[in-house]
């Protein structure tokens, strides 16, 4: 495995510099489990439950700077592989022109159609409650109207009888 370490020859001798490869890894379905070390807190508590994370795909990037960041696999604007060219030691842009920006701009979008539409239902539910509720005002007041007529209507009865 490679150590990120080059051996030049120098006047004096060997000399070892530290030389930054830039890589790009494709990553699919992967479960990491990592352990928690820390004690229960008492001895009767149940173990401490470790960290499971799943991945299921994402693309790692080292950039020549040694500084590692993680995008979705789908993003195409990550640049080359290499780091080797002269003109561009390192083909890898910075952080915040790598990924999905556009489709970070369409998910912005779609989430304010959404909200939109969402407003909208809102506004028709609105209305159609304060129909409801008028015509249930309406239904109150035509059950209390009728109760006294019944009323009226019993009492008549009783007298006649």
């Amino acid at each position: 495995m490679p150590t990120g370490e080059g051996m030049f020859l120098h006047k004096n001798g060997m000399e070892s510099l530290e030389v930054t490869q830039g890589f790009e890894i494709d990553v699919e379905r992967v479960r990491v489990q990592i352990p928690d070390d820390r004690l229960p807190s008492s001895i009767t508590s149940p173990p401490v439950m470790p960290l499971l994370m799943n991945v299921p795909a994402l693309t790692l990037v080292r950039d020549c700077s040694g500084v590692f960041h993680t995008f979705p696999l789908d993003t195409a604007e990550r640049g080359q592989t290499s780091c080797a060219s002269q003109t561009n030691p390192c083909p890898y842009p910075e952080p915040n022109h790598i990924g999905a920006k556009g489709s970070s701009m369409q998910t912005l979008q779609t989430l304010r159609a959404e909200k939109a539409e969402l407003l909208e239902r809102v506004h028709i539910l609105e209305k159609q409650l304060e129909t409801s509720q008028r015509h249930l005002r309406t239904s109150e007041e035509e059950k209390i109207s009728l109760l006294q007529t019944m009323k009226f209507l019993q009492e008549e009865l009783k007298q006649k009888q």
